[in-house]
């Protein structure tokens, strides 16, 4: 009896924000200079984009680095890695389903939420109140 498999990303907890170099040294990383979306992407310069794996801009967007080594990216907050990447992963999905507790994540939910929120009430200032009879 042969059993499905499915394709899941894995997850490592490491205490450090670290990349591999290309001669294989690994230096640690300051996550003050990676807190913007455009710093995380310059990570992803020796990323191998492939049809297997979720771009580096979501990647990025999503809080990650490219580590440097296969398609291992770390999150700048909870320092978690994750690995074996498919173009159906939602690097955020992923990101909340591995670490539901890290504070990334919990920062762009409550962002989102507010977004939401301002949205909905822009929409309702924004129609017109009938004129007095």
């Amino acid at each position: 009896m042969e059993i499905a498999s499915f394709s899941a990303t894995q997850s490592v907890m490491c205490n450090k924000l670290s990349k591999v170099g290309p001669t294989g040294a690994v230096r640690a990383l300051s996550q003050v200079v990676l807190r913007t979306a455009s710093a995380r992407l310059s990570t992803f310069q020796r990323w191998e984009r492939s049809l297997s794996s979720p771009s580096a801009q979501a990647l990025s967007t999503a809080g990650f680095i490219y580590r440097g080594v296969a398609d291992q990216t770390q999150c700048i907050s909870c320092f978690i890695v994750l690995s074996r990447w498919i173009p159906e992963h939602d690097p955020d999905f992923e990101h909340r389903r591995h670490s539901p507790t890290c504070e990334f994540v919990l920062n762009r939910q409550s962002e989102s939420a507010n977004r939401m929120q301002s949205s909905h009430v822009h929409s309702f200032s924004s129609l017109r109140t009938p004129p007095d009879l």
